[in-house]
């Protein structure tokens, strides 16, 4: 198995996300530790339809971690993460 800390792409799953990058998962909180710590130079991503993404930015703690990018087969987000600097970037 390749070490965590030597990923370069998690693709992540979730309830809901918003158009920043804000994620609500599955409620146990393990992506995020995983995200924060074990493969924190990974970009995140995450895979996800339409109706998933709020325009209103999501109810986020202070340990949640945002993504990087959101892809649904509408478009490509790209978050507030560490690697992303604006919202609703349109797919081609």
């Amino acid at each position: 198995p390749v070490p965590p800390s030597e990923l370069d792409l998690i693709v992540v799953p979730g309830v809901a996300f918003d158009e920043r990058g804000g994620r609500i998962g599955y409620g146990g909180g393990y992506y995020d530790r995983f995200l924060r710590w074990e493969a924190a130079r990974a970009v995140r991503a995450a895979l996800a339809y339409e109706v998933q993404i709020s325009a209103e930015p999501l109810p986020l703690g202070p340990f949640d971690v945002r993504m990087d990018f959101i892809f649904t087969p509408e478009r490509v987000l790209r978050g507030h993460g560490r690697r992303g600097e604006t919202a609703g970037v349109q797919a081609r």
